[in-house]
């Protein structure tokens, strides 16, 4: 349901949906969300069959987006698609190495998505 708050939102999270096993409904998932989101947060992953559903480590949903098998660009597309136009923000909690590095390849990947849609 709606709360009748204009000031509250939520944020979707690619991360989260993929760990909760939504990967083969997100269509679903982003249209239903996109009234009440005020911001998608992207990062890499793997597979959604190679997910670890039931595990502490989100190393398997959380990978600089240089390193995902996962198609995270078709996600950003879906929230295109219906009409999101918010902040996108990068997840990287818990990811090893030199955070100013796979954030830099992170962000030319993105750069390159918006390059090939045209924005």
């Amino acid at each position: 349901g709606k709360v009748n708050h204009p000031n509250l939102s939520t944020t979707l999270l690619l991360n989260h949906e993929l760990r909760y096993g939504n990967a083969y409904r997100l269509e679903e998932v982003v249209a239903k969300a996109a009234s009440v989101s005020s911001l998608v947060v992207i990062s890499g992953a793997v597979m959604p069959e190679d997910v670890n559903r039931h595990s502490r480590d989100w190393s398997d949903v959380v990978k600089p987006l240089a390193e995902s098998v996962y198609d995270v660009k078709s996600f950003l597309d879906l929230t295109e698609k219906y009409g999101y136009d918010v902040p996108v923000g990068l997840m990287s909690f818990g990811i090893e190495g030199d955070p100013k590095a796979h954030h830099l390849e992170s962000l030319r990947v993105f750069r390159e998505w918006e390059l090939e849609s045209g924005d």
